[in-house]
């Protein structure tokens, strides 16, 4: 949650059995130290992404 730059805490997911993306977790509020490095490896989601509205990806990997 939060902006690309400054991202407040992350909620993590992964994809069930039959491909849909459920969230599985959150992390405590980051730290602003943190929080910035955290924002260097964020990207916008793309297009069909199945969240909606801010979400955003690591972008690093696979998406």
């Amino acid at each position: 949650t939060g902006t690309l730059t400054r991202p407040q805490l992350l909620v993590l997911g992964r994809h069930d059995q039959h491909g849909r993306l459920r969230a599985v977790g959150r992390a405590v509020p980051l730290r602003p130290d943190i929080s910035r490095q955290v924002g260097e490896h964020l990207a916008a989601a793309g297009p069909g992404h199945p969240l909606r509205g801010g979400a955003v990806r690591l972008g690093l990997g696979k998406p």
